[in-house]
């Protein structure tokens, strides 16, 4: 938890670093150069939250537990990275070894790779089950109306 905020001043653009309550948050700040007795912003908490670059302590401890509490999907990593792979064996490479002209390597491949040929000879079948696999990912993967955080550490 980040427990220092620089505070602006909206009316002098004093910038000053100042140490952030653990428990509460401060609802008055007098600036140190002009004397404008801050208070926070309309739907703010504190001043920290209004005009400082770190929110306060509590609103952190909030939203750290928050971004907790989603449920990281990493279950779908290595199926996905195996689709795609597949995918990428299959088709691609053996399309771009012979546009430049390596037919040789890709014919040497099929002959010493049999699942290759199975892939090839069965393609409906291969491109059926890795968009099946892709498309269920990205229904788990998927997650309406929610935005990344601002703030890096919670990213």
């Amino acid at each position: 938890m980040i427990m220092c905020s620089v505070i602006t001043c909206p009316e002098c653009e004093l910038s000053k670093e100042e140490e952030m309550p653990t428990d509460a948050c401060q609802y008055f700040y007098d600036c140190t150069n002009c004397g404008v007795l801050l208070k926070p912003k309309k739907g703010d908490c504190c001043v920290f939250c209004s005009y400082g670059t770190i929110p306060c302590p509590p609103i952190q401890k909030e939203k750290r537990v928050v971004m907790d509490k989603i449920r990281k999907p990493r279950q779908w990593g290595w199926l996905i990275l195996f689709t795609s792979s597949a995918t990428l064996v299959c088709c691609v490479l053996p399309i771009v070894l012979v546009s430049l002209g390596m037919g040789a390597i890709v014919a040497s491949l099929y002959g010493n790779l049999p699942f290759l040929t199975f892939l090839g000879i069965h393609k409906l079948w291969t491109f059926g089950i890795t968009a099946f696999i892709l498309a269920m990912a990205a229904c788990a993967l998927y997650r309406p109306n929610r935005t990344c955080p601002a703030d890096p550490e919670l990213a």
